[in-house]
């Protein structure tokens, strides 16, 4: 009687203990499944994401949604563009600083004749500046001329100021009546931290010194700030009478207004005040706005060339969230 109630029992609760094992594996089993269907899925984004990528490697072939289309066409134009004008672009720019070059040395050249170093040095120190200086390299245009106009005996303090520092201090210095000394000052403009003590060389006469800087003053002339306007400025703020260059002491060269000024045109243009200036006017003037033209379709060409960066950058970095959304499955 005892067995059958044990017997009874058991096939009562049978299914309840069948079902208490079953339904874990069966949870266990589905939620597998589910994950894999995520991960395949997953796999596909990814996959899908890696081609597009991949055919956007050339932005000029790259297949584009419809709301880019125009402006890949814009990138390919301008970009096709501005190859076939690189070569004419680059004529211009090595032309228009020829002319300012040239522009400079006469403009130097006739500024000069009022402070030549024959007015302020004895003969005998003029003979040993040409010395040293006749084995000096050339440096640039600019300071070759400088150079020659010593050597011809029409050079003046300021094509002098330019191999000051080249030459040897000690020896020039025991020949010479007039003899150099170093001038040391405080730069506060080099870096944003500590402040930096320069020396140059300069005549120990301050006379000489006054007269150069006087000199290198009118040359500075030759380049005037090019202000840009804002919204809020008028028009008429940038005039010809603009003279922001001004060497104020023996600190600066006439190297740094010349030479630098040439290197940074977007800050300083030439003088056209300047009768040695205006002579070159109309052609550096026809140059100049064939390299801005130039310079506005490279400029339309990177805004185009951003856009589509930002779309293949778009696709890589959800490409990449998939592949961790993966990963955390994979766990």
């Amino acid at each position: 009687m005892k067995n059958n109630k044990i017997m009874s029992f058991i096939k009562t609760k049978y299914p309840c203990v069948v079902m208490a094992f079953a339904l874990p594996a069966l949870f266990m089993t589905c939620h597998e499944q589910e994950k894999q269907a995520e991960r395949n899925n997953l796999n596909i984004q990814i996959s899908d994401l890696d081609k597009k990528i991949h055919q956007t490697r050339d932005l000029h072939t790259a297949h584009v949604p419809q709301n880019l289309r125009n402006v890949q066409s814009r990138y390919n134009n301008a970009a096709d563009s501005l190859d076939k004008r690189a070569d004419t672009i680059g004529v211009c720019m090595m032309q228009n600083e020829d002319l300012l070059l040239f522009a400079f040395n006469n403009y130097a050249t006739r500024v000069g004749r009022d402070f030549q170093i024959s007015k302020f040095l004895s003969a005998n120190d003029i003979a040993i500046f040409q010395k040293y200086i006749a084995g000096l390299d050339s440096v640039d245009y600019v300071v070759d001329m400088a150079r020659a106009r010593i050597l011809s005996g029409t050079g003046s303090l300021n094509d002098l100021s330019y191999f000051l520092e080249l030459l040897d201090f000690d020896s020039v210095n025991s020949e010479l009546e007039n003899k150099l000394a170093w001038d040391f000052y405080t730069d506060f403009g080099i870096t944003d931290s500590e402040p930096v003590e320069i020396a140059t060389l300069v005549f120990g006469n301050d006379e000489l010194n006054h007269a150069l800087r006087t000199e290198q003053n009118l040359l500075s002339h030759a380049w005037r700030k090019n202000i840009l306007q804002s919204k809020s400025e008028k028009k008429d703020s940038l005039r010809a009478t603009d003279m922001d260059i001004i060497l104020d002491s023996n600190h600066d060269s006439l190297q740094n207004s010349a030479i630098s000024g040439l290197e940074n045109m977007d800050e300083y243009m030439p003088n056209f005040d300047i009768p040695e200036f205006d002579s070159v006017r109309t052609q550096y003037m026809h140059n100049d706005s064939m390299i801005r033209e130039y310079n506005k379709m490279f400029d339309n060409m990177l805004n185009a060339e951003d856009s589509l960066i930002q779309y293949r950058r778009a696709m890589v970095h959800e490409r990449d969230s998939l592949i961790s959304a993966r990963q955390k499955l994979e766990k």
